[in-house]
């Protein structure tokens, strides 16, 4: 979990939050802008997405470069075939050689617009 942190809390040349100066991060934007969340927040290791209507907690988006899984996250749904893996707070799915994490986990109608929009912007 070490790595996760430091790679969400910045690279070494980057002077900015990894959520202004990484490359993961301008993917991302891009991504949260197909799924219909064309201005999301920022806290400086994750982009904000506003919670539906009915739900209190907003969404953390954030990406990590690899494509292993951990025992703790099982997998909880599949969208298009590609497995979401799932523990109590997050959820995880991968793509193009990244983890796309989401903090709290979504209602399957916004998971299913997230995953499919990850798939479809390249990197």
């Amino acid at each position: 979990m070490s790595l996760l942190l430091a790679v969400v809390l910045g690279l070494p040349g980057c002077k900015e939050p990894w959520s202004r100066c990484s490359p993961d991060a301008f993917w991302l934007r891009r991504v949260l802008a197909r799924a219909g969340f064309p201005h999301p927040g920022q806290n400086g290791g994750a982009l904000i997405i506003p919670a539906p209507p009915r739900d209190l907690n907003q969404r953390f988006v954030w990406v990590t470069p690899g494509t292993q899984t951990w025992p703790d996250y099982r997998v909880r749904s599949r969208v298009d075939g590609r497995p979401v893996y799932g523990g109590r707070v997050r959820v995880f799915w991968i793509v193009q050689k990244r983890h796309v994490w989401v903090e709290y986990a979504p209602q399957r109608k916004l998971l299913v617009r997230l995953v499919r929009a990850s798939v479809a912007v390249r990197r």
